[in-house]
């Protein structure tokens, strides 16, 4: 089943999370909106380098409010960390790329922005 919310592109798999995407216009540097989704299939989005495509979690933030996408950056007590996908042979996955140690759950962390919106809360 495929449905679409707040310009996200959701797709349903029994017994599974939803596997959820939302695109970045790199050109005019907004989330593009639900019916720019409709439009297009997410491979045909991320075969081009008009649009960055970035995956949910399938984790909501400590506050239970907001879902966690690659790209997101959260916050725990001092720590900033960036969400990201790592493929390798053996594996592949989401991990949190911070400068400061990081020992919690996910659901410890808070969503403050996001990598093309508040760039400046890495420094």
């Amino acid at each position: 089943m495929i449905d679409y919310a707040l310009g996200v592109k959701i797709i349903t798999v029994n017994n599974m999370r939803d596997i959820k995407f939302r695109v970045w216009d790199k050109l005019k540097k907004v989330f593009i909106s639900e019916e720019e989704v409709k439009e297009f299939e997410v491979w045909a989005l991320n075969n081009t380098n008009v649009f960055e495509v970035m995956q949910y979690t399938g984790l909501k933030d400590k506050n239970g409010l907001k879902e966690i996408y690659e790209g997101d950056i959260l916050k725990y007590n001092k720590v900033i960390a960036e969400v990201k996908w790592q493929e390798c042979d053996n594996c592949s996955g989401f991990w949190l790329e911070s400068k400061g140690h990081i020992h919690c759950r996910w659901s410890s962390f808070e969503v403050i922005g996001n990598i093309y919106q508040n760039k400046e809360l890495l420094k």
